[in-house]
């Protein structure tokens, strides 16, 4: 593995945007909420939980 200490920074800040990404959406849109067995219904909870988090994230960042 050669990676510089930069990239290794980058790399971890990158994964812990998508930490936090799935945080809020356990926490504010129901993301672990469905109890649907079906692989469509998952899918369109878990497609419906991330647009909300989308449409949330970008109305607070028009509003400041």
């Amino acid at each position: 593995m050669n990676q510089s200490a930069d990239e290794i920074y980058h790399f971890y800040k990158l994964r812990f945007q998508i930490e936090f990404i799935f945080r809020d959406a356990k926490q504010f849109t129901g993301l672990s909420d469905c109890q649907a067995r079906d692989v469509k219904k998952l899918d369109f909870h878990f497609n419906a939980s991330f647009t909300a988090l989308n449409i949330a994230k970008l109305d607070a960042h028009r509003q400041h």
